[in-house]
């Protein structure tokens, strides 16, 4: 008896290293595997791997072409000198993302990195770093940690895998699909992510509640400072131009304060009949508003036919659509102030 359940101990051992045998080669095959490759490789400073299992400039041009069009929107094909603008810096802002990572695989955070990234800046060519920078803050890529793996769907050598990043500054998690492709030994490279441009406008939604919600005390205190109160909204037309018109609103602003105010900013907003923003401008005044006392501003936003969203209020019965003017500003005489905060603390 004793005999035959060692035979059946040992039949269950094999089979046990057969199948974690099995599991182990199957692994290394996986995009999941590829994806540890390159964290890795990160961590490691090792370079040549990093460049074997991610096409930076697919990645990268890709990336690019989803900013832009989350950025101008319909108006990027509409609008040719935006088209043209778009073409010329894509030419400079994917080598600079390129020469970035590149930098970064080396040096990591080191000072030398920087240095290294700002050589490679042709004179002239500054665009493009402020193209990447805005990349890299609207989707929010630095402070994004990377939690694992939520699904894999492959499909004759392309895999679509579903990746979970933690963005603590939100306290949420999001969604990355990234594209793999397999290469020659089984292994598999990152091609591009596939829903760059849902992921970036979710992840601005969420930026915009965390300010709002982060902004809510602070419009309190304005508010308990400065009272505004609505007049007028109307489009009027301009002397320079038959095609260009002119937004413009009153608003009355009354210092409840003990202080002198005298710097005031603010936003207007339009709203469409479903509670959304399709217009907004920004506004502000250095008129010296005593203490105690109240004054009517008046602010000018010029509209062109040609921009879309200039074009729907031009469009619009103002008398029927909703509007809002609130100060996210306020600066008084004895170096004090109050104001909202537009981006997220680090």
């Amino acid at each position: 008896m004793k005999n035959k359940f060692k035979k059946i101990v040992a039949v269950l051992a094999a089979l046990a290293i057969l199948t974690s045998g099995w599991y182990f080669f199957y692994w290394l095959k996986t995009p999941q595997h590829s994806i540890a490759l390159i964290a890795d490789a990160v961590r490691q400073h090792d370079l040549k791997t990093f460049e074997k299992h991610v096409d930076m400039d697919n990645l990268y041009s890709k990336a690019y072409d989803d900013v832009v069009a989350v950025t101008f929107g319909s108006d990027k094909d509409a609008n040719p000198i935006i088209v043209a603008i778009v073409k010329g810096i894509k030419g400079l802002a994917v080598p600079l993302l390129t020469s970035e990572t590149r930098s970064y695989i080396i040096h990591g955070d080191k000072p030398e990195g920087d240095a290294e990234v700002q050589k490679s800046i042709p004179a002239g060519n500054e665009n493009g770093a402020e193209i990447v920078d805005n990349l890299k803050s609207r989707t929010g890529f630095g402070s994004l940690k990377y939690e694992g793996v939520e699904n894999t769907d492959i499909n004759d050598g392309n895999a679509i895998v579903s990746i979970k990043l933690r963005d603590e500054k939100l306290s949420r998690d999001f969604i990355l699909k990234i594209k793999m492709q397999q290469l020659d030994d089984g292994l598999w490279r990152l091609q591009e992510i596939t829903n760059l441009q849902d992921f970036m406008k979710e992840r601005e939604e969420a930026v915009k509640a965390k300010l709002a919600e982060l902004n809510k005390p602070i419009a309190g205190q304005i508010d308990a400072n400065v009272k505004l109160d609505k007049k007028l909204l109307q489009i009027t037309s301009v002397h320079y131009s038959a095609i260009i018109r002119m937004l413009e609103t009153e608003v009355n602003l009354t210092n409840t304060s003990d202080k002198n105010v005298n710097y005031i900013a603010g936003m207007l907003e339009l709203y469409d009949d479903d509670g959304k923003i399709f217009y907004s401008g920004s506004f502000a005044s250095n008129a010296v508003l005593k203490n105690g006392s109240s004054k009517l501003y008046k602010f000018d936003f010029e509209l062109n036919p040609y921009v879309k969203e200039d074009a729907t209020v031009i469009s619009s019965d103002l008398s029927k659509v909703k509007w809002n003017a609130y100060l996210t500003n306020v600066a008084f005489d004895d170096g004090s102030s109050f104001d909202y905060l537009t981006e997220l603390p680090k």
